[in-house]
């Protein structure tokens, strides 16, 4: 097959890579394709590169004609808050974008087009199942799932009005190799739908390994921590560390400190204001102390 992918970002440039190693050739359509990122995907001279805007009919429908184009996979649009941040930008790259690649196949009678649209097309706030199928309801407020909708719905009436061979394909989130990032950070859940801890063969043995790789030995003695217990079962001497920690005040104390240091530090300045109230009545009556340098 020869096919035509729209898009060369993540989904795209891997769905390339399969198509190529299945044996077909592969055109990649995209605005600003990246090339360094295409090689490595993709692989070096591996596709074919057309740099052209999905809003430009002419332009499809002429690298379909120039390769020869029997299949469509339409993987190109904003997606997120991109949409969102120029609606107008957003909308008609996602759903104009759609409206060409629709009328570009029918014109060229390809033989099949899939559109690539999103998970989150489903309406959540309806589906109350564990597990979300194809018969679920669809809609929604955000303006990116809005246009996948309408995608969606275009899709539909194309293969129903011009009986093209369409398919409809609703990911979730996508991640893989070969993204901006050199990591992936996957943070356990927090809550009542947490997913569970995987047990420790030997938990104590494990705890205790890993304890005693952070220091918690006697310096002086040479032997481990009573916190932890020796090899042989035995106590031996507190650390530095925890026997600094038993010595730091508990919080109740902390606060019965600071409830006597403000008390303190109140009656100072009541004394204060009441030593400013004396000697200025004494001023005003012209008392001196003993002291002539100094009233009082």
């Amino acid at each position: 097959m020869n096919i035509l992918i729209t898009g060369a970002g993540l989904i795209g440039s891997h769905c390339a890579r399969q198509a190529v190693d299945a044996g077909n050739k592969v055109v990649l359509f995209d605005l600003s394709p990246n090339r360094d990122y295409l090689q490595k995907v993709v692989g070096k001279d591996r596709a074919d590169v057309v740099a052209a805007d999905m809003r430009d009919l002419p332009a499809l429908i002429s690298a379909m004609e120039r390769h020869n184009v029997d299949t469509v996979v339409h993987t190109a649009g904003l997606i997120g808050s991109r949409v969102a941040e120029n609606s107008y930008t957003g909308a008609t790259n996602n759903i104009l974008g759609t409206i060409n690649v629709l009328e570009a196949s029918r014109l060229r009678r390809l033989r099949r087009v899939v559109y690539v649209s999103t998970f989150g097309v489903y309406d959540r706030a309806k589906i109350n199942d564990s597990v979300v199928r194809e018969t679920h309801p669809i809609g929604g407020h955000n303006l990116y799932t809005v246009t996948k909708i309408c995608s969606e719905h275009l899709v539909h009436s194309y293969a129903e009005q011009y009986k093209l061979d369409c398919i409809i394909i609703r990911p979730s989130g996508v991640f893989g190799e070969n993204l901006r990032s050199k990591r992936i950070c996957l943070r356990q859940r927090r809550g009542p739908r947490a997913l569970p801890r995987l047990p420790s063969a030997e938990p104590q043995a494990a705890s205790l390994q890993r304890r005693q790789r952070r220091g918690h030995r006697s310096g002086d003695a040479g032997t481990n921590c009573s916190r932890i217990g020796a090899a042989d079962g035995s106590q031996g001497n507190e650390c530095k560390r925890h026997s600094q920690r038993q010595k730091r005040p508990t919080r109740s104390q902390y606060l019965k400190s600071r409830a006597r240091l403000h008390t303190a530090v109140s009656a100072k300045r009541g004394l204060a204001k009441l030593h400013g109230r004396v000697v200025g009545r004494t001023k005003e009556l012209g008392f001196q102390s003993a002291n002539r340098n100094r009233i009082i």
